[in-house]
């Protein structure tokens, strides 16, 4: 039994090729002997860094004694058996998210953002003392991509990483760099060899003092060329980690193994999953991605009764800064009609959903929206029969027409109400801003027309509605995207938080990532 562990301690090898030269495995499990070490040690050990990957089995991490001890690869799914501070119980919880920008190629500081961001959060860290922190600290990381990289040495990418602080110079070389690596990875002869460019050990080497568990999974199926991007750091270990892959995808974000990673505290019953999800499209890919997330939620977790507390965050490529103002249309709808329709009880029962109040409102606006063309095409054929016996054929197929995209428009939008389910704030109209309602409508108008059209851009999606009943969003509705006014990086929870404090971090808009670094802290008991 060795009486002391290495700085770094990690756990299993990638489920996308064979494991490393550095990977080294012992049992974790004490002898009686060691009972009365335990104690003294305990200090020490709470101090080494966990650098937990899902793809290996997490009762066994690494000695230097083993350092030529070959890995046995378990599939996804892990437990711990590291030590019984997962058992701690607190009330205060530190929660952060950030996309980092790593995008190969197109970013301008691909290699050099994950060294410039670490860099960033390990100063905030030892500025805030979160090494005395008594509650729980999470920091949910995307876009820091791992690609395979052939014959190509990654160790040549971190060299040129140091060349993209070079103005345009700087940025060409590395670009021409990652594209020859990534060209190499995905060649079939050489996808199969281990070799690849990871950050993500870079970023969590950094953390290491202050946040000393590291989650991630850089594996990378044979039908994509990157991994899912995430890692999720944490201050106290979880019980139970692993990570899953979406199935609905869509344009380039199908080249990356997107999903989320998910860790368990088992004795506080609490659930935390780190997501990114589609980016480009219309939004229908994102509603579909909700949907599996929530089934995935329901099925594992909630049906049987192992969580009571669930956190989800990440870059969820929705923009939901118009939240609060459909909240003020949708409330302001249903005061009107609670009063008109006051007297009529047996119309209005106060305990229908409100997305059936909104499907009512909207199949009777449509009805008399409809009405209404066909009164004014009768009107039009009774005012020319005033005049003409008989209707020109230019007139009469103006008015059929007319009638016939009425109609047709009805019919979209039933089928748009179908699709979102009882979501009540979607399909508002909103004069600030367009949701996946408004997307869908140009999408099968289009089909219907054979005409392109051009949709909105990280359209709105009610999130909480379609993650549960009982979440609700942490971080405030203000844009966290640099480039544009996109309110989509988000934290929410179902269970009740007090003294809720929200700040966004990293707000140079070139120093740094494009996404700002979102805060979010709270009490909950």
């Amino acid at each position: 039994m060795q009486e002391k562990l290495t700085e770094e301690v990690e756990l299993g090898g990638g489920a996308g090729g064979a494991s490393s030269d550095n990977d080294k495995i012992f049992n974790n499990r004490r002898s009686d002997d060691d009972d009365k070490e335990e104690e003294e040690s305990k200090d020490e050990l709470n101090r080494h860094h966990y650098h937990i990957d899902v793809n290996r089995p997490q009762d066994e991490i690494v000695t230097v004694e083993d350092e030529l001890s070959p890995v046995e690869e378990l599939g996804h799914n892990s437990r711990a058996n590291l030590h019984d501070e997962s058992a701690d119980t607190w009330t205060k919880y530190k929660l952060m998210t950030w996309n980092l920008w790593c995008i190969p190629v197109s970013s301008p500081r691909t290699l050099s953002n994950p060294d410039r961001c670490s860099s960033y959060l390990r100063d905030l860290a030892e500025k805030q003392q979160w090494q005395n922190y008594d509650g729980l600290i999470v920091v949910a990381l995307q876009e820091l991509w791992c690609w395979k990289t052939g014959i190509f040495p990654p160790f040549l990418l971190r060299i040129i990483a140091l060349f993209e602080y070079i103005p345009y110079i700087g940025r060409f070389f590395s670009a021409l760099f990652q594209l020859i690596s990534i060209l190499l990875g995905v060649l079939p002869i050489l996808k199969c060899l281990p070799i690849q460019y990871d950050p993500k050990s870079r970023f969590i080497h950094k953390m290491r003092n202050f946040l000393p568990y590291a989650i991630k999974d850089s594996s990378i199926p044979i039908s994509v060329f990157m991994d899912n991007g995430l890692c999720t750091l944490t201050n106290k270990p979880p019980t139970e980690w692993g990570c899953q892959s979406y199935e609905s995808t869509a344009c380039d974000d199908s080249l990356a193994n997107k999903g989320w990673l998910w860790c368990f505290y088992e004795a506080q019953k609490l659930l935390i999953i780190n997501t990114h999800m589609q980016a480009a499209g219309a939004g229908h890919e994102r509603l579909l991605q909700l949907r599996e997330l929530k089934s995935w939620l329901y099925k594992k977790w909630e049906s049987k009764g192992l969580v009571n507390k669930c956190i989800v965050l990440g870059d969820f490529n929705v923009d939901m800064e118009s939240h609060p103002e459909r909240v003020r249309i949708f409330t302001e709808t249903q005061s009107k009609k609670m009063l008109i329709n006051a007297g009529n009880e047996h119309e209005h029962n106060p305990n229908l959903q409100l997305a059936d109040k909104v499907h009512e409102d909207k199949d009777e606006e449509e009805e008399d929206d409809l009405g209404d063309a066909k009164e004014a095409v009768n009107d039009v054929v009774i005012s020319m029969d005033e005049h003409d016996d008989k209707p020109s054929k230019k007139e009469d197929a103006m008015s059929k027409s007319l009638v016939n995209e009425m109609e047709m428009a009805h019919k979209i939008d039933a089928d748009i109400y179908d699709e979102l389910g009882d979501d009540p704030l979607t399909p508002l109209p909103c004069s600030t801003k367009e949701s996946l309602a408004d997307n869908l409508r140009k999408l099968k108008m289009a089909r219907q027309g054979g005409k392109k059209t051009k949709f909105t851009k990280k359209a709105y999606i009610n999130i909480p509605h379609h993650l549960g009943p009982t979440f609700h969003k942490l971080n405030r509705y203000e844009p966290t995207f640099k480039r544009a006014e996109y309110n989509i990086d988000h934290i929410f929870a179902n269970f009740k938080c007090e003294q809720v404090k929200n700040s966004l971090l990293a707000l140079g808009r070139y120093k740094l990532s494009d996404h700002r670094l979102v805060v979010s802290e709270f009490s909950a008991t």
